[in-house]
């Protein structure tokens, strides 16, 4: 699993496992039945997330990269009322 301090989000609730294959799947959902929100989302190089991830990660809503740091990404989604962000980080494989 992902360290607890991999992954913060701004607002919303989320759900982040590694996929069978060991991709990072990152799930936001929004709680409020009646209104949208924005949310930033910002991954944190730990050992599991350090450089061997996709810089774009696929996902079912539009994002926007808003801020990249030495150890850090910080990506910005809109998530209409009561549904969900779903994004997925492909990890690169290793060259030998």
């Amino acid at each position: 699993s992902l360290a607890p301090s991999a992954v913060q989000i701004s607002e919303g609730r989320l759900l982040a496992c590694h996929t069978k294959n060991n991709d990072i799947l990152l799930i936001v959902g929004n709680p409020y039945q009646e209104k949208e929100l924005i949310s930033e989302i910002t991954l944190h190089a730990v050992d599991d997330f350090a450089g061997c991830f996709a810089d774009t990660p696929e996902c079912n809503r539009e994002i926007a990269l808003i801020r990249t740091g030495k150890n850090s990404r910080t990506y910005r989604v809109w998530i209409p009322a009561s549904e969900f962000m779903i994004m997925r980080f492909s990890q690169i494989p290793i060259q030998k």
